[in-house]
């Protein structure tokens, strides 16, 4: 089998926003891919990835995609051993689950919508739709754009739900010491887990509103400065969605890890935000001064996304 690669994902902004249609920004991950091929199913960890894409297929089958896709051939290299083979870790939130689908598409799928720098809003619309459908089998819920990303293979700048497109970020100033960074806190989680506590939020009075000043409207400010090069409000807009999730979307901040995001909100040398659902994996950073910010977060692995 030729086995396509697909890269894990960030998702530099617009987690939880992009389920009330606020703007985001994904980017490809080029430290982690994946890719489908055929192995041994007397290889345990071969057989357990394997058992997972046939849950996946039966649920294909089920919920109406049985004559969209080369059903025939999917079970036959399931037979024969079918597995994803993936360096992306599981439940850090860059889109394990979201390679998967994207490669199971690509392999398996009629009638595909071919990708170039020039795909149309209306064809990446499409897309997402369908990976969110497929993808949804994980998570309960997911907005398709982990796999899409994964397939598309470029940044991609979601403006609503109604129109996405290819984008480039900002040229990487070597010189810059201000821009963005991720780092690791070692621990995994569910993501279907978190988007319970987050919809059962917007129960609550005031909300809704609260959620729309403090963490739609900075993440859209934050979006078009990267988009259009502007960065005089960016470091501000950071500041408001770390601090709004600190006190309304704490569940989702990793344990141990309060410690840290309120040394940089009270600091100012660093900001951290959620990069996806949260509750482990990666968290996505800002800082003017990154040389300080990476001293005062020694004990974490540190990597610098973009200087800008």
């Amino acid at each position: 089998m030729n086995s396509q690669i697909f890269f894990a994902k960030i998702l530099l902004f617009g987690e939880y926003g992009i389920l009330k249609n606020s703007k985001a920004i994904i980017i490809p991950f080029h430290k982690f891919s994946g890719g489908l091929k055929i192995g041994n199913l007397s290889n345990s960890d071969i057989k357990k990835s394997n058992r997972s894409i046939k849950d996946l297929f039966n649920y294909l089958k089920k919920y109406n995609h049985k004559n969209n896709f080369n059903s025939v051939q999917f079970e036959d290299d399931l037979n024969n051993g079918l597995f994803f083979e993936s360096t992306i870790p599981t439940g850090y939130g860059i889109g394990s689950s979201g390679a998967l689908v994207a490669a199971i598409y690509h392999r398996y799928f009629f009638n595909k919508i071919d990708i170039d720098k020039n795909i149309i809003s209306k064809n990446l619309i499409k897309l997402k739709e369908l990976f969110s459908e497929i993808e949804s089998y994980f998570h309960g819920t997911s907005s398709g754009i982990d796999p899409l990303n994964s397939y598309v293979g470029f940044p991609l700048l979601i403006n609503s739900a109604d129109e996405i497109k290819i984008t480039t970020l900002p040229n990487n100033d070597i010189e810059s010491n201000r821009g963005l960074f991720i780092i690791c806190s070692g621990k995994s989680s569910e993501t279907g887990n978190f988007m319970k506590i987050f919809f059962d939020l917007f129960k609550e009075s005031n909300f809704e509103k609260s959620f729309n000043k403090k963490f739609i409207l900075p993440t859209n400010d934050c979006v078009n400065s990267l988009v259009n090069c502007e960065f005089d409000s960016f470091s501000k807009n950071f500041n408001i969605l770390s601090q709004f999730t600190y006190e309304k979307l704490n569940p989702m901040i990793p344990a141990n890890f309060n410690q840290i995001w309120t040394r940089g909100l009270n600091t100012g040398n660093y900001f951290l935000k959620l990069c996806g659902s949260g509750g482990g994996g990666y968290l996505i950073g800002f800082s003017n001064d990154l040389d300080k910010a990476k001293k005062e977060l020694l004990d974490y692995k540190f990597e610098v996304i973009i200087k800008f």
